[in-house]
């Protein structure tokens, strides 16, 4: 599912210039699954671009209920960014003796910065509160509900910026940085329904199965809290007419045994260890005579297409 354009150019690196003997693109969707030895789940990969869905039953990607939305890390960081300058503060000196508005030095919150602070500050909050918080956050005016929701929110933590400036950052935004991932887009779609729209485009006999299967990888998914707010929106909006005759009433997550931004990793290298690898890479004899990387989405690779061709 990567795009074409990026792995002929890494082929073409990769034989010309190193020489290397062989490779194989294999999908990453199916890496995570040699981890745990199975071959059916249904597989939400939340990086940093976006959040991408596909379901795995007995080992062959359902294609056709492939889901993608920019509901990940690039989308958390931009609302923290943006919550910092309207409502952050800096502080300088030893004991914070004078503070000024981020407002006045936006530069300061560059990449990097506002990746550590999602990383390390933010979290996953509940359904309850999370629908509290946005409720505030709307309601920008009302100062005293403001105030009541921090007095019980995730304490302020103070982010060093260097020498003796810091940044406040306050329970509103460390709990509300990850609601984007929950709220319902123009679309009508969320993280949440994402998972309930490539259930009910899946055949009905294999729902149930892919449901007790979820399998959760990329970084964002190790935010705290995620995978219980994940739940608790998926509960919630079975609730709805348009998923009633799903027919699912829970759902259960893997453990893998390794950090969910690693799992792929891992399990790319089992699956290196196979005899896979050698009887389907792409040689460097092969590419020499065409130059190009067998691809799902070419009808040249296409077995099917080319045997109607041939009559």
């Amino acid at each position: 599912l990567g795009p074409t354009l990026f792995k002929n150019t890494l082929a073409k690196v990769l034989f010309r210039h190193y020489e290397v003997s062989s490779i194989l693109f294999a999908p990453s969707v199916l890496l995570p699954l040699f981890t745990l030895g199975i071959k059916t789940a249904l597989v939400l990969d939340v990086g940093h671009r976006e959040a991408t869905l596909i379901p795995v039953y007995e080992g062959v990607p359902i294609l056709k209920c492939w889901q993608a939305q920019p509901l990940a890390g690039a989308a958390l960081q931009e609302a923290i960014r943006v919550d910092l300058i309207n409502r952050g503060t800096l502080t300088f000196g030893e004991e914070g003796e004078t503070s000024r508005p981020v407002a006045h030095e936006p530069q300061i919150l560059d990449d990097q910065i506002v990746e550590d602070i999602l990383v390390r500050c933010c979290l996953v909050t509940s359904i309850n509160r999370g629908a509290e918080l946005t409720k505030i956050m709307q309601d920008a005016s009302n100062v005293s509900s403001m105030s009541t929701f921090l007095k019980n929110s995730a304490p302020t933590v103070r982010y060093p910026i260097g020498g003796f400036c810091e940044l406040e950052i306050d329970g509103v935004t460390r709990e509300g940085a990850a609601e984007i991932l929950w709220q319902v887009d123009a679309d009508g779609v969320s993280l949440a329904s994402m998972i309930l729209d490539t259930l009910k485009s899946c055949p009905i006999d294999c729902r149930k199965e892919l449901a007790n299967s979820l399998l959760l990888i990329g970084g964002i998914t190790m935010m705290p809290g995620f995978k219980s707010r994940l739940n608790q929106e998926l509960l919630s909006l079975l609730s709805l007419p348009k998923y009633e005759d799903i027919k699912i009433s829970k759902f259960k997550i893997y453990q893998p045994p390794a950090k969910p931004n690693l799992t792929a990793w891992l399990g790319g290298a089992i699956f290196g260890a196979t005899d896979v690898v050698v009887t389907r890479s792409l040689t460097r004899e092969q590419y020499i005579k065409d130059s190009s990387v067998p691809d799902w989405s070419d009808l040249r690779f296409n077995s099917v297409y080319n045997e109607d061709r041939q009559g």
